[in-house]
């Protein structure tokens, strides 16, 4: 039996994804199992639990459906960035995507910066923190961060913080939901987990400064 609007809505409310802040979602729409009205009705039930609404737009990776439907919505606004922006729809939708630069896409004066000067939340649906794009934000703000460079034009190249390919970042996700008692819940057939983006800021930073200094 599929997932209705309201079953999806109980279980973002079950895991207290709900309230006046923003909320960046990273998901897997397949995992949840059977949706009626598949990623439509995700985002609704998402836009029904929290005022602004974000997910990554970046066009270097595949997009999933969820975040595919939120970028094609007539409200949608879209950061600036070529590579990496990210799309918002709500309230505080204009001041997230507002500006990002181009070197260190996801670090400081960012859309991620603004998130977390909000207080935003991040869900992750059917996913774990190897697709948490706020850890590459959280590696921006080491000192040594892992360097690429990025190719935004023919005559523009810039730097950026490197692909994590599931070495520090998993850890260090693992770590903060032991510390701080972090449970995930199932929501459909999906494993979910709900991110509060300050301490976890803080925590990222330090533990990832660590592990880039011993590695």
């Amino acid at each position: 039996m599929g997932l209705t609007c309201e079953d999806l809505i109980a279980g973002w409310r079950a895991l207290r994804a709900v309230g006046d802040v923003p909320l960046v979602v990273h998901s897997s729409l397949s995992r949840l199992g059977e949706v009626y009205g598949g990623a439509a009705t995700v985002v609704q039930s998402l836009l029904a639990v929290t005022p602004t609404l974000v997910v990554p737009a970046f066009r270097n990776a595949p997009m999933g459906a969820v975040a595919a439907c939120v970028e094609a919505m007539p409200s949608a606004l879209l950061s600036s960035h070529p590579i990496v922006p990210v799309a918002a729809v709500g309230r505080d939708a204009a001041a997230v995507v507002r500006s990002q630069p181009l070197a260190f896409a996801l670090g400081r004066e960012s859309p991620f910066d603004v998130l977390h000067s909000l207080d935003g939340q991040i869900l992750l649906i059917g996913v774990d923190h190897t697709r948490n794009s706020f850890l590459h934000h959280c590696e921006a703000l080491t000192p040594s961060p892992r360097l690429q460079k990025r190719v935004i034009g023919p005559d523009l190249v810039v730097d950026d913080v490197a692909g994590d390919y599931g070495r520090f970042f998993p850890v260090v996700g693992r770590e903060f939901e032991e510390a701080f008692g972090i449970e995930p819940r199932k929501v459909g057939a999906a494993e979910c987990r709900l991110i509060p983006m300050r301490p976890f800021r803080e925590f990222a930073v330090r533990r990832l400064t660590e592990l880039l200094a011993s590695a």
